[in-house]
């Protein structure tokens, strides 16, 4: 069975592998003082062209989420995201437990497709600024974005840049979730030519550099830029149960991603092979336009369940007239054999309907 079902069911890519297996035998300090961990903090930091902020190493991604969130609000503040964002939809409600209201807006279409714009968040405060009850309802004080989205896109640059004023405008927090941002990170640098972890760091209050899903063991770095947050924001890690006694472990694996570009080669060997993969479905329909390592092509149920006897892949949506959506991720560990085999068998099933 060939897997294109999820971009964190295996370990580690082999550099880091060989990376713990050395580290393993050594001593270490605990809680994320040890050298590695203060090695990934200066290549991650001069990676983003950073003068000052800290990078937070922690173990996933809805435990970042959470904490950072935590940290900024107040009792009687909330996020705005889009209604299909990660904090909205797949956390269980974890941004909620800490008090914080999730205020989601819908996403859009087309190009725009699982993304806000700066547009939708201004008239979503202005809006709150208006009410006359504006003291009864949650207000808007920090805008949660994922790059790239759940469904795969991409904020563009000139986006993000907008998104960021507007922020600054109505002093709204920028928290940008980058759980895939490898992939992100190699298509903007492609297509844009412009280095995202450097427009984040002087776009946003904190993101992510996900660990989990871009060829790490586990683990995510938070970049926090907003020292005003940092200056007392190992207090809120600690008592999240956030703060890993043996940090050495994702410190090793940062270390190892952000040397020879090897974060950046995850993201464009994942994104290659999605390509290729939205390539073998140029005939169908896709729910979104991605140029990231998900592809969601809209295709009859019998080529569905044909090819679910050789592949792994996700049922995204049933659809009217025996059409579904499905989902093909890809990663460090996909092969191009992987995506020439999905090419024959989509091949085989169009030559036996003709």
């Amino acid at each position: 069975m060939i897997s294109f079902s999820c971009d964190y069911l295996t370990g580690a890519c082999p550099e880091i592998l060989n990376a713990l297996n050395k580290a393993n035998s050594m001593i270490h300090s605990p809680y994320g003082d040890d050298d590695f961990s203060k090695e990934s903090q200066q290549l991650i930091l001069k990676a983003c062209g950073a003068n000052n902020g800290r990078v937070w190493f922690l173990s996933g991604g809805t435990q970042s989420n959470m904490t950072f969130i935590k940290a900024c609000l107040r009792p009687h503040e909330g996020v705005i995201s889009t209604n299909e964002a990660h904090i909205a939809t797949h956390e269980t409600g974890a941004i909620e437990s800490t008090g914080h209201k999730v205020l989601t807006l819908p996403s859009g279409t087309g190009e725009n497709a699982g993304k806000i714009t700066a547009y939708q968040i201004e008239q979503a405060v202005i809006a709150h600024m208006e009410d006359s009850s504006f003291e009864h309802i949650v207000k808007p004080k920090m805008v949660y974005i994922s790059q790239p989205t759940e469904i795969g896109t991409i904020y563009t640059p000139d986006e993000i840049v907008a998104i960021a004023n507007v922020c600054k405008k109505y002093s709204l927090y920028f928290y940008v979730d980058g759980a895939r941002l490898a992939c992100a990170y190699a298509h903007i640098l492609d297509f844009y030519k412009t280095n995202l972890f450097k427009l984040l760091a002087q776009s946003c209050d904190a993101f992510t550099i996900g660990g989990s899903k871009c060829g790490a063991l586990f683990g995510e770095a938070l970049v926090v830029l907003n020292d005003d947050i940092n200056n007392e924001f190992k207090y809120i890690v600690k008592q999240g149960g956030a703060l890993m006694s043996k940090g050495f472990i994702i410190g090793v694996q940062y270390s190892e991603l952000f040397k020879n570009d090897l974060y950046l080669n995850i993201g464009k060997h994942s994104n290659n092979m999605a390509m290729q993969i939205k390539q073998i479905f140029k005939d169908f329909n896709f729910l979104s336009n991605s140029y990231t390592n998900q592809q969601f092509p809209i295709i009859p149920l019998n080529l569905y369940k044909h090819l679910k006897d050789n592949f792994d892949f996700s049922l995204w949506q049933k659809l009217p007239n025996d059409m579904v959506t499905v989902r093909f991720v890809t990663s460090f560990i996909t092969k191009q054999a992987h995506v020439d085999a999905l090419a024959k068998a989509v091949e085989d099933f169009n030559n036996k309907a003709n």
